[in-house]
């Protein structure tokens, strides 16, 4: 027989003996759907773009830093004129594409310093596709800064060169985009392409767009292309325009071009508008002024011209400002002896402008 301490002392010993066992792990979640992959990151743009040339990013860092109001830079901050005055960075046209990226930036100094450097250095190097298409994007928005300037730099793309004739006539088409930058681009698409038929006829075809129809003119009036039969015969229809600065500065123009072939139709013309009453321009006195100086113009054409400075002179019905008052510089531009006694009637007229361009005239 046991004893029962002897007994108790085993259970105790068979206690001890034995291991305490460890804790079981947390069984591990089962997901059916792996993790997203991080988002690749975005390709910086503007002023941080990859490849960007060091010396004109490090300029314009300068450079933004100087008080800007509107769209310009404080002329007379001394970063600024560093910007400005700097010629060896740009030269060549080899920062472009530096420049271009800074038209992207969205930060309104860094676009206006790259349009501001485009316009003076650049624009003129636009034969390169890839950089031409990032500015017709940036001129696309509906919305941004520096529509004007924006416009002549798409104005100076080469298009022979880019094929982006049919983009740039799409954004001269959508009346929503901004005038001032359509009105930029026409006046300067011309001169940079004089080759292209496609820019002549899409300009000529402007006049008598409300919007574009004075920079259509001004793009033609600049020349430097070869249409002179077709260019003089749109300023002869040109002289009927509802609009009377197209009207008179195509006068002017067809004296200047010159369309020798068409100077009577000009002087008829003015001669209707006058008995009219529709000579509310001083460019139609302007150009017969330059009809009486003009190789090209017969005797009779001038002593018509002249003729016709003294009508509109004289017409004190005609109220529109300096309208008279130039006649009275055409008469004594076409006979300058003539002219001087022929305006001394006029020293007392009503029109106070007629009274000053008298006396000054007199006094020479």
């Amino acid at each position: 027989m046991i004893r029962p301490t002897l007994l108790a002392s085993c259970l105790v010993l068979c206690a001890c003996d034995q291991k305490e066992a460890p804790p079981k792990a947390a069984p591990e979640k089962v997901t059916d759907k792996a993790a997203p992959p991080a988002a690749p990151a975005k390709p910086k743009i503007g002023l941080e773009a990859a490849g960007n040339d060091a010396k004109v990013v490090a300029l314009a860092r300068k450079a933004i830093t100087c008080k800007f109001e509107g769209s310009s830079f404080d002329s007379h901050c001394a970063d600024y004129k560093a910007w400005k005055e700097e010629e060896d960075a740009f030269s060549a046209n080899k920062a472009d594409g530096t420049l271009v990226a800074f038209l992207e930036d969205p930060d309104e100094k860094v676009h206006a310093l790259g349009v501001a450097r485009l316009n003076g250095w650049g624009a003129g190097a636009f034969a390169d596709k890839a950089l031409s298409e990032r500015v017709l994007t940036v001129a696309e928005k509906p919305k941004g800064p520096q529509p004007g300037q924006l416009g002549t730099i798409v104005g100076h793309i080469k298009l022979k060169e880019t094929g982006l004739f049919p983009r740039i006539k799409a954004l001269l088409a959508n009346g929503e985009a901004n005038n001032l930058m359509r009105g930029a681009i026409i006046e300067n698409l011309l001169a940079a392409n004089p080759e292209s038929d496609e820019v002549f006829e899409l300009t000529r075809g402007l006049f008598d767009d409300a919007a574009l129809g004075r920079a259509a003119f001004e793009a033609l009036e600049d020349g430097g292309h070869s249409k002179e039969k077709e260019t003089c015969a749109l300023y002869a229809t040109t002289l009927e325009h509802s609009d009377d600065y197209l009207a008179s500065r195509s006068a002017v123009q067809m004296v200047g071009f010159p369309c020798p072939a068409q100077l009577d139709t000009m002087l008829k013309s003015l001669e209707a508008r006058l008995k009219a009453k529709k000579v509310t321009d001083g460019h139609f006195a302007d150009a017969l002024a330059e009809l009486c100086k003009a190789k090209d113009a017969t005797a009779a054409q001038k002593k018509k011209a002249l003729a016709l400075t003294h009508k509109i002179a004289e017409d004190k019905s005609i109220k529109a400002a300096y309208v008279r008052s130039s006649a009275i510089d055409a008469a004594v531009s076409c006979d300058e002896k003539g002219g001087k006694k022929y305006i001394g009637k006029f020293k007392k007229d009503a029109d106070t402008d007629v009274q000053e361009r008298v006396t000054k005239l007199l006094a020479k």
